[in-house]
């Protein structure tokens, strides 16, 4: 389509979701693949640890800051990638955000 927006850039700086916006490398902790089962299915995500989850609930978008508080509450990190909406693999993700940002943790 044209003029769709990707849904995830990453660069030297941080990364831009088309949800989540825009998080910066120094605000990550670590990075891993879960997965979240619900009575019906498994979901895969690339969950983001961040260093101060509150600090980026205050300045997420509004759809954002509602589903990062319902997976507080669940015991997830507020900001989470679903492998659904990603045109490629997750471990592809993950690697690619290592080659951008070589420091980033990488939780098993």
């Amino acid at each position: 389509m044209p003029g769709r927006r990707p849904e995830l850039v990453l660069d030297s700086e941080g990364l831009t979701h088309v949800m989540l916006g825009s998080i910066s490398w120094t605000e990550i902790a670590a990075v891993g693949i879960r997965e979240i089962k619900s009575q019906s299915s498994t979901q895969r995500v690339i969950e983001l640890v961040l260093h101060d989850p509150a600090a980026y609930l205050a300045r997420a978008p509004r759809m954002a800051r509602i589903t990062g508080k319902a997976n507080r509450r669940l015991g997830f990190s507020p900001a989470n990638i679903s492998a659904t909406t990603l045109p490629v693999d997750v471990n592809e993700v993950v690697t690619a955000m290592r080659r951008h940002h070589p420091e980033l943790t990488i939780r098993p």
